[in-house]
């Protein structure tokens, strides 16, 4: 709705320009859809038309920011709070051996990243893992996730992450900027608007948690996880609440733009 609104208002500002590029309504509101998805964007002439774009830029800049659609790697060490690691550069420092699932993502990173670490490849990381075949390992967040919570997968239950989150990449679908024939840029614009508005509302926070729900067994205590924050993203994360005052701050704007336009235009 907040795209809309800033769409609408730059419109009754920019239209009666004799350069404009919001001649029509459904331009402007076009327009701040694509500067939410930074395909393109406004091009103001007015200083009010200035402000508000410079204010709505700031706005998508902070929603983007806090999207994050993330497949994070772990450095997962044994026995809790006694781990002997701090972060990936103790375990290099010590010469200690990393478990890594042989052909995924996680190896795919070590190789590049970290040639010097000593890997045990193999397709059953954390069964190696518990039987010392190595002393500590390198998941993905979901993994850790359902195995922290079951006992099949990880008997003891008894180890944790350590350090922050190796890697962090996003995910998303190739769709071909057209504007004109098929118009498949407006199906970008509305699946990056829908899964920004299902992540700011817990919708992903939510689903995420059926996906665990179903495939873990419960089998372990998870409330004595000492890491509960996962990557640390949650608590840094912006929730609702805290884009508030940035969705404030942009209707400040906007109106202290109104006034310029109409008070000195």
């Amino acid at each position: 709705s907040t795209t809309i609104v800033t769409g609408i208002i730059y419109f009754f500002i920019e239209h009666s320009q004799a350069y404009t590029d919001a001649e029509t309504l459904q331009d402007a509101i076009h327009l701040s859809l694509l500067q939410v998805t930074q395909a393109g964007g406004f091009a103001p002439v007015t200083y009010g038309g200035k402000l508000l774009v410079l204010s709505w830029g700031m706005v998508v800049l902070i929603i983007i920011s806090s999207y994050t659609a993330n497949l994070a790697a772990f450095l997962v060490a044994d026995n809790g709070s006694n781990s002997e690691y701090d972060s990936i550069y103790d375990v290099i420092g010590a010469g200690a051996t990393v478990c890594v699932h042989t052909g995924y993502a996680t190896q795919d990173l070590l190789d590049e990243n970290y040639p010097e670490i000593m890997q045990y490849d193999t397709t059953d990381e954390y069964g190696n893992f518990y039987h010392g075949k190595c002393s500590a390992l390198v998941t993905e967040r979901a993994q850790y996730d359902v195995a922290k919570e079951s006992s099949d997968i990880y008997p003891s239950c008894n180890f944790e992450r350590v350090g922050d989150a190796l890697d962090s990449t996003g995910g998303g679908w190739a769709i071909k900027g057209d504007y004109s024939a098929k118009c498949s840029s407006l199906l970008s614009q509305l699946l990056t608007q829908y899964f920004l508005q299902l992540d700011l509302d817990g919708t992903l926070s939510d689903l995420y948690d059926d996906y665990l729900d179903s495939w873990t067994d419960k089998s372990c205590d998870s409330s004595s996880d000492t890491s509960d924050n996962d990557d640390g993203s949650d608590e840094d994360a912006l929730g609702i609440k805290e884009m508030t005052g940035v969705f404030v701050i942009h209707a400040l704007t906007t109106l202290f733009a109104l006034f310029i336009h109409f008070g000195f235009g």
